[in-house]
């Protein structure tokens, strides 16, 4: 129980060992928070079904500006982990991802607003002097501090809180579970308006439209879809450089 709730925590935190160390590969995506918790866990499928699950709830997620997206992997890691160590539905685990997700993202600010300011100044006066040591501490410092919480977080509440939360599920009415499985599916359509949002424009709708035609009316499987896209890609994408050049011959003065 101590080891799998020290693989929680440590899954829990990964989004900023991702963007820390990875250069954001976008693992720390729900699907993917879903497969590794059941690989901790010794249950991949239910981990992978509740990672794909959420990952539809959250598939807006994302951060724009200045809008701050809920912690989609913490929440994922917790519910997963509750749903395979519990046996709770998709709807329940709905239930405890979500404000899980928003609360998470709050102390996020919490910490960014009143630690990271400091770290930063910190980070400056290293670089004005050269100190490259310093800037790597600032750089990691903040990351730490930001997966320490996180780890936290999912341990105690796997650790100490998976009866509990199970417990406090099982009472709730049916109208909660109920209602909430019905958000479950609203949601994924709100998530993918928010991204079509961002797409759409006269440039991309076309590929969007040729790849609706493409899976809805030719049968085509999403792996082809995926594997025509790349060609697409490929074939219209300026792999050269002399784009760059002319870019730079059009600001000299």
């Amino acid at each position: 129980m101590l080891l799998q709730a020290i693989l929680v925590g440590i899954i829990a935190g990964w989004q900023i060992i991702d963007e820390a160390f990875l250069w954001s590969s976008y693992t720390y995506r729900p699907l993917c928070i879903g497969f590794l918790i059941g690989l901790a866990l010794g249950d991949i499928p239910t981990g992978v079904m509740t990672g794909a699950s959420l990952e539809l709830v959250f598939i807006g997620a994302i951060s724009m500006g200045s809008y701050v997206p809920p912690d989609a992997s913490l929440g994922t890691a917790i519910a997963t982990a509750f749903v395979i160590h519990s046996g709770m539905d998709l709807g329940a685990a709905l239930v405890v991802a979500t404000p899980i997700a928003v609360i998470s993202s709050g102390f996020k600010n919490i910490i960014y607003v009143t630690l990271s300011p400091i770290i930063k100044n910190y980070g400056i006066r290293s670089a004005a002097k050269g100190n490259e040591k310093g800037i790597y501490i600032a750089h990691f410092t903040t990351a730490f501090l930001l997966f320490i919480y996180r780890f936290f977080i999912a341990f105690a509440m796997y650790y100490f809180g998976s009866e509990a939360v199970s417990s406090v599920l099982s009472e709730l009415p049916d109208w909660v579970t109920t209602s909430f499985s019905i958000v479950s599916g609203i949601l994924p359509a709100v998530g993918f308006a928010m991204l079509l949002n961002m797409v759409f424009n006269t440039k991309t709708l076309p590929y969007l439209f040729l790849g609706f035609i493409l899976s809805s009316y030719l049968g085509m499987s999403m792996l082809g879809v995926l594997a025509l896209s790349i060609i697409i890609v490929l074939l219209t994408v300026n792999w050269s450089d002399h784009g760059k050049e002319a870019m730079a011959d059009d600001t000299d003065f």
